[in-house]
């Protein structure tokens, strides 16, 4: 793949400059550079989720909805900010990995 060097003013950008544009900006991790690269979007239409993929999704979505209603919650997100705090995380990381380590009972893992 070609690299090449943006303008600083674009180093920082990331998502797409119109809606429905085929190409996005997206930063690489700090590990790999911390770059800002500018790549096609994948064309998901077409893909058909499986069972496991699509309850696997659901559950995210669920651990997602925990974590926003924890940060709406004045009392619930000090406390999560102090936890975070020391285990070098921020309240809604910390939120969604505790929804995630508790026992559920899905159709493809059976916890």
């Amino acid at each position: 793949m070609p690299k090449v060097d943006l303008n600083p003013t674009l180093e920082g950008l990331s998502g797409s400059l119109k809606k429905d544009d085929k190409f996005t900006f997206r930063r690489t991790r700090k590990g790999r550079g911390g770059k800002t690269i500018y790549i096609k979007k994948a064309d998901m239409s077409k893909v058909e989720w499986s069972p496991a993929q699509k309850s696997t999704r659901g559950h995210f979505g669920e651990a997602v909805a925990f974590a926003q209603s924890v940060l709406a919650d004045p009392e619930l997100k000090k406390a999560y900010d102090k936890r975070a705090r020391r285990k070098g995380t921020d309240a809604y990381h910390l939120a969604i990995s505790e929804y995630n380590r508790v026992p559920k009972k899905t159709a493809h893992s059976g916890r």
